[in-house]
């Protein structure tokens, strides 16, 4: 369609359309897993809150970290890899009780936070235990496993 002055003229329905688009996907990323998954922006300030959440248990805990440790937490604390950033949301959260509740907080129904939960402690746990006894090739086996299983279990609109 093109106006007298031969400009296009935006359709009402490509509007209402595109609007619908947006709302969805932001819906999407209010969803925790969702958010962290295929948002670059939300998975880099969930990478540095939980590692802030692990470093501050760590420093309650007293737990004294070798060298070697210390320097893979800066390695993990400045990456920009993604299957390394999933890799630590996922092992945090099957290893650290503060992680978890991070994640908790996230959700806002009862009945949300309670699936959150079993899948959490049950399915994250079990694979993240396989993962500590050699049960995957590689980390990013450990990874894609972790992060199809989420859209699979909790779905894109949980």
């Amino acid at each position: 369609m093109f106006n007298s002055d031969e400009e296009p003229v935006k359709s009402v329905e490509s509007i209402s359309i595109y609007r619908e688009y947006i709302e969805e996907e932001n819906s999407r990323y209010n969803n925790f897993f969702y958010g962290t998954l295929f948002n670059d922006t939300i998975r880099v300030n969930v990478h540095r809150e939980l590692f802030n959440v692990v470093m501050n248990s760590l420093k309650r805990n007293t737990v004294q970290l070798s060298p070697r440790v210390q320097h893979i937490m800066e390695r993990i604390q400045s990456t920009n890899n993604i299957v390394l950033q999933h890799a630590f949301l996922f092992f945090s959260i099957a290893t650290l009780q503060e992680a978890r509740d991070y994640v908790y907080t996230k959700y806002h129904t009862e009945e949300q936070k309670t699936q959150i939960i079993n899948y959490m402690d049950t399915y994250i746990k079990q694979q993240t235990d396989k993962l500590l006894i050699g049960g995957f090739k590689s980390l990013s086996e450990y990874t894609d496993i972790n992060r199809v299983n989420v859209m699979l279990q909790l779905g894109i609109k949980f």
